[in-house]
């Protein structure tokens, strides 16, 4: 489970326009039989690359720590596309990469 909270780097009152965000996640996985817990916490910045009618994609990069059997600092890059849903619904495909591994969500948000 993964929470996160983008806030505008600017006062101009739009959408498409760069964001300072924090993540906070939770993954629980099995091995060997017991449940393992990994947490992380990371900040970015996603920037704004262009429109398309209802849907707004981004560029960002992050840095954090991710802590499970070890601590380990994490930088990875990515994309996602802020699909506008109604008036206050934004569904957000993303992938990410880091060490050489492409991952990718699919969220649902609500912007106020």
């Amino acid at each position: 489970m993964v929470y996160a909270v983008g806030t505008p780097l600017t006062k101009c009152g739009k959408v498409f326009q760069p964001y300072w965000f924090t993540i906070t996640g939770v993954t629980p996985t099995l091995v060997d039989g017991q449940v393992k817990v990994a947490t992380s916490a990371a900040t970015g910045f996603a920037y704004p690359i262009k429109q398309i009618g209802k849907v707004d994609l981004f560029a960002f990069m992050d840095a954090g720590i991710v802590q499970g059997a070890a601590a380990k600092l994490a930088v990875p890059y990515g994309g996602l596309a802020a699909v506008h849903v109604g008036k206050s619904f934004v569904l957000t495909p993303s992938w990410e990469r880091l060490g050489g591994k492409n991952t990718f969500w699919l969220g649902l948000g609500r912007q106020f």
